[in-house]
């Protein structure tokens, strides 16, 4: 029995989307459409105006073709782990990463760049889900910005001007000392 004969939402919803993205059955270039899928998905980056709702729902319509990502070889290494696994648990886990990875640069590299190092010292601390990966962007909170180092004193410019060569020495806080004597 078709699916359009017994009323499947699912595949409502699916097949108005894939009309209104220039998909049908009779005139489709699968390789063409897989392309133009994996490209909408990739390249759906926030912006530096875009909260993370908008974001969210920005990426939330261009998921929608996201079978292009072939998942074998990723269900096969995770059944090694735990025999349970499912399909939909492996995709959620890329599309945490994908959701995690395409949000703005400037304000989630610090978190982008802690993830990366927590998984080189074993700790993989990447959200398993798109909800989880959406409650970490919300509340993630950057670290302060250091405060700037000293401004130089510009009596060091003269000194190697004059030939003389200052001592060298650190206080306690880590600064350069120098002196002439």
């Amino acid at each position: 029995m078709p699916k359009s004969s017994i009323f499947d939402t699912v595949w409502l919803l699916q097949s108005l989307q894939k009309i209104t993205a220039g998909v049908n059955k009779t005139t489709s270039n699968k390789y063409h459409s897989a392309f133009k899928a994996a490209k909408k998905f990739y390249s759906t980056q926030q912006s530096n105006t875009e909260g993370i709702n908008e974001f969210y729902n920005r990426f939330k319509h261009a998921i929608f073709n996201a079978d292009v990502v072939d998942l074998t070889s990723l269900i096969a290494a995770e059944k090694i782990q735990d025999s349970t696994v499912t399909k939909e648990t492996v995709m959620q886990k890329y599309l945490a990463i994908a959701l995690i990875m395409n949000a703005n640069k400037v304000k989630y590299e610090p978190l982008w760049n802690k993830l990366e190092n927590d998984l080189l010292v074993g700790q993989d601390l990447y959200p398993k889900t798109i909800g989880d990966a959406t409650h970490l962007l919300t509340n993630w909170k950057a670290s302060a910005v250091p405060s700037t180092p000293p401004t130089p004193n510009p009596n060091d410019q003269d000194r190697r001007n004059t030939g003389s060569t200052p001592a060298v020495s650190y206080n306690q806080i880590g600064y350069i000392c120098t002196s002439t004597n």
